[in-house]
């Protein structure tokens, strides 16, 4: 996750997707990147190609609006 926060430093525009193998949403540093848009979407493993395509588009789609 601090890698994620590098790249948001570099280049605020960039939108990030966190790959995960277990639910930590209730970690205090995951909720504080989310809200501060460090991370823009997540998703668990295992992941299909087929899921990772429609996230990829959906996060690129995003950056357009």
């Amino acid at each position: 996750m601090e890698l994620l926060k590098k790249v948001k430093t570099l280049n605020p525009k960039v939108r990030t997707i966190l790959m995960r193998a277990y639910n930590f949403e209730e970690e205090e540093l995951y909720q504080q990147y989310m809200r501060e848009a460090v991370i823009n979407s997540t998703i668990e493993k295992p992941v299909t190609m087929n899921r990772l395509y429609q996230r990829v588009g959906d996060e690129l789609n995003a950056s357009r609006a």
